[in-house]
């Protein structure tokens, strides 16, 4: 998945935000990043390893609760 799709489905899909956001903004700085936002961040990783888009399903809550920008959740997609 390629930059601007992420932001796309991190914005519209993942955090339902009208905030606009980009690859350095801190979720801490983001309203909607809540549990549930975690929990739609983790179907999306699944839903992408189910269709082969990424190689590696190891992604897990610690991580993305570990995350502070966008740009780590977006790291945590490419490994």
């Amino acid at each position: 998945m390629n930059v601007n799709d992420f932001l796309k489905v991190m914005k519209d899909e993942v955090l339902d935000t009208d905030m606009s956001i980009s690859l350095d903004t801190l979720l801490v700085d983001i309203e909607e990043w809540d549990s549930l936002s975690v929990v739609s961040f983790l179907a999306l990783v699944k839903k992408l390893s189910n269709r082969k888009e990424r190689k590696n399903t190891d992604v897990n809550i610690k991580m993305v609760q570990n995350a502070k920008t966008i740009q780590d959740l977006y790291n945590l997609l490419q490994a």
